[in-house]
């Protein structure tokens, strides 16, 4: 299963073999104002890691998966759902690897991570500060997001102009749904105290806020703390991987409202 600290809920498919029951038909309202019609669902027996087995409860959507990874079938995304409350996740995604872990009382939220200066977090949808080219804008972090994505309405308000952005190549963003943008590189994205230059956002129209993506995942450790609604992120290296099509796909079901 993938799993992304930017989704809430768990969400099951259907892979060969391995089906999950319809318990009641539910509507799922999507970022975009889409519904999406599902079934609520069970995951007997889910363990991740250290976290006890225990039934799960979720949605199954409608499609079905047929990918393999690492000889397994690929069956859903693991939301926040999944962890204890008040969890710290650790994201290391150069050293192929997530960690887990709850504070105990009296000792500090901390991770293995190196010190680095964290910022707050808006818990629901993830949305943290960060500064392009020097202006301050808010930007929701998302890790299955293939790319990094920048509002066509805030690129002026971070110095792009459209004769910037006509120079730009245009490219399709997998979003939810495939959507036409222009990918401009900016001068500099500061994340706490990390700077990164010469960083790729695909500007686009149909989307609200900034978005941190996994070109920006991809360069280091990233700890998300729910206990105290911070964020920190930590540069490890300056190099991306191939790029990859495995992606959940399904992006703007990350934040749902059900209708039964």
């Amino acid at each position: 299963m993938f799993f992304s600290p930017g989704f809430v809920p768990l969400l099951f498919r259907n892979n060969g073999l391995i089906s999950f029951q319809k318990l009641r038909h539910v509507y799922l309202r999507q970022q975009d104002g889409d519904v999406l019609s599902a079934s609520a669902s069970i995951a007997s027996s889910l363990s991740v890691g250290d976290l006890k087995a225990a039934d799960r409860t979720g949605y199954l959507l409608p499609d079905p998966d047929d990918r393999i990874a690492n000889g397994r079938p690929i069956i859903g995304m693991l939301g926040r759902d999944i962890l204890p409350g008040g969890a710290i996740v650790e994201l290391d995604i150069p050293g192929r690897r997530i960690t887990f872990s709850i504070p105990q009382i009296g000792c500090p939220s901390s991770s293995h991570s190196p010190p680095t200066r964290s910022i707050s977090m808006q818990q629901e949808v993830l949305l943290v500060p960060v500064q392009i080219n020097g202006q301050l804008v808010q930007a929701v972090l998302d890790p299955d997001l293939p790319v990094s994505v920048l509002p066509s309405n805030m690129a002026n308000t971070v110095g792009l102009s459209s004769a910037d952005l006509a120079k730009d190549k245009s490219v399709v963003t997998k979003f939810g749904k495939s959507v036409l943008g222009r990918r401009h590189h900016v001068k500099t994205l500061d994340v706490g105290d990390v700077r990164l230059q010469n960083f790729a956002f695909d500007v686009e129209d149909d989307v609200q806020y900034a978005m941190l993506g996994l070109n920006f995942f991809d360069l280091g450790q990233a700890v998300f703390d729910f206990s105290d609604q911070r964020f920190s992120f930590t540069q490890t290296t300056k190099v991306l991987p191939s790029a990859t099509s495995l992606h959940f796909d399904q992006t703007k079901v990350a934040y749902v409202s059900i209708n039964q």
